[in-house]
């Protein structure tokens, strides 16, 4: 495991001189932002009284979902101990977003500094989050973004480009032609619509792909591989599937090899089951390829820093994107084999450089 980190810091450090302020790697640092993108909070002087912070999320079934939170969880203990906040408040929605914002209203009797969310909905949301921040509370959202502006600060991998990625990488897979099937995740979730809209911009470009049909399916194993098993089973000569997210890719994967298919082009991204699954896909047929899409945790622990530094007054980035970086056949190797539990992402650890790279500098 080791070697991995060390192998894919490399990469990403390369990445980033590439790519400059654009960053492309959780070692590199925002573009500079202008006033126009950056947020005013308080000034800079802040309330230096213990952060109250509320969590919310749409839901905790999925392992990422636990994972970020268990990241935000262990960066918030690391201020605690210093002093800086007093009490982390996790509020799960599970899936339902009118409970979401009733979850939010009570954050906001309870006077919480700030809140953390990861939205059911991109525009539900928008009216009780816009209420939290004219009350002085500061908003801070990860992966699932409402789309208003009248929040703190949002940290997140453009979800309409990681579609795209997808989308142009199974294109050129099939040299612009062929039947797919387009494997999303839930309906009516923000990142997985956005995804949705990223891929088919793509596929909009190439008349001679044939979209067999669509599949929605939560981001869990489990039910993931039960939706996706009939579709299969009734497209047995499908072209490719347009897997945009790695659960999807590893439910879909598994099927084919399951019923004994030849496995044909399925991206995915860092989830340590679906990288297993692709190293035996290629071991069974050396001809398939694969690619993933790492979507960090360490977001999580992200808006935990973003939420102090603005209560405390500093000015934040009104987006912190976080690039997607992509793991190919080239490096796929420096992540497996591994000692990890198949239901993980494996991803490098941010640093506290990364922090102030993204974030600013605390004085």
């Amino acid at each position: 495991m080791k070697k991995y980190i060390a192998t894919f810091l490399a990469i990403l450090m390369g990445l980033s001189l590439l790519t400059g302020c654009s960053n492309s790697s959780p070692s590199s640092a925002t573009s500079a932002p202008s006033s126009a993108a950056t947020t005013e909070t308080n000034d800079s002087s802040g309330s230096e009284d213990p952060i109250t912070i509320g969590y919310s999320t749409i839901y905790m079934s999925p392992t990422w979902q636990q994972t970020t939170y268990a990241k935000a969880e262990e960066r918030f203990n690391y201020w605690k101990e210093q002093g800086v906040v007093d009490e982390l408040i996790q509020a799960n929605a599970n899936g339902d977003t009118a409970t979401q914002i009733s979850q939010i209203e009570n954050f906001i009797s309870q006077g919480v500094d700030a809140i953390v969310v990861i939205a059911g909905s991109a525009t539900a949301l928008n009216p009780v989050l816009e209420k939290a921040e004219e009350q002085g509370i500061r908003v801070i959202a990860t992966d699932g973004l409402p789309d208003t502006d009248k929040i703190t600060c949002k940290i997140c991998p453009s979800d309409i480009e990681v579609g795209k990625k997808y989308a142009r990488w199974l294109v050129e897979q099939l040299d612009g032609k062929g039947d797919i099937i387009v494997f999303n995740g839930p309906a009516g979730i923000s990142c997985s619509e956005l995804r949705r809209e990223g891929a088919m911009e793509v596929l909009a470009e190439y008349p001679d792909i044939n979209v067999v049909t669509e599949v929605n399916a939560e981001y869990n194993a489990g039910p993931a591989k039960q939706a996706i098993l009939p579709v299969l089973t009734a497209n047995p000569d499908i072209d490719g599937v347009l897997a945009l997210s790695g659960v999807q890719g590893l439910a879909s994967l598994s099927v084919m090899l399951e019923k004994g298919m030849d496995p044909v082009p399925v991206p995915g991204d860092n989830y340590n089951a679906f990288l297993r699954t692709w190293s035996e896909a290629k071991e069974i047929d050396p001809s398939f390829e694969s690619m993933g899409i790492v979507h960090p945790n360490w977001m999580g622990a992200m808006t935990i820093d973003a939420a102090i530094r603005a209560v405390r007054g500093y000015e934040l980035p009104k987006f912190v994107e976080i690039d997607s970086v992509m793991i190919t056949e080239d490096t796929l190797g420096d992540f497996v084999p591994n000692d990890e539990p198949d239901d993980c992402f494996l991803e490098p650890d941010i640093t506290e450089e990364d922090y102030v790279k993204y974030l600013g500098a605390m004085d």
